[in-house]
């Protein structure tokens, strides 16, 4: 997770608590911060929000999406105040994507990279894969703990 800093100064800071995609801004050199929401959707892994600003100052946010596994992106061109609807940037045949990130250059130039696979199990995804792994099995009982 990688901040950026635009001419003036302003900073913008990625982050996903809950797993939605946020972005921290601070004008006074972090001595105050406004949060934004990118995007009213999930994101997949804690920490894999990608940011990143074009020559102009518009900035470009990119995750996974928890539900598809899909890459994102959406773009700001007010300072991070409002966000575009997500577009889906999975070149074709990709299923699964994950470790996202973005570069920017000259104005509405961006490039997502993420690790992709067009042969995961594929949608609906397994229970066992979509949460964190559980404490070891209850040893004191007959039974373990389910998932």
């Amino acid at each position: 997770m990688n901040g950026v800093v635009d001419r003036d100064g302003t900073v913008y800071v990625p982050f996903t608590p809950c797993q939605r995609p946020y972005i921290a801004i601070s004008t006074d050199e972090g001595a105050t911060w406004q949060v934004t929401l990118v995007a009213d959707t999930l994101t997949l892994g804690f920490g894999m929000l990608a940011l990143d600003k074009d020559k102009e100052n518009n900035l470009y946010a990119g995750w996974v999406g928890f539900g598809d596994r899909l890459p994102y992106i959406s773009v700001s061109r007010d300072r991070a105040a409002h966000w575009s609807a997500p577009v889906m940037v999975g070149a074709p045949g990709v299923k699964e994507a994950a470790i996202p990130g973005l570069v920017a250059g000259k104005r509405g130039q961006v490039a997502m990279t993420y690790y992709g696979s067009t042969n995961p199990p594929g949608p609906p995804f397994h229970r066992r894969a979509m949460v964190f792994p559980r404490a070891a099995p209850d040893t004191r009982s007959k039974r373990g703990i389910p998932m």
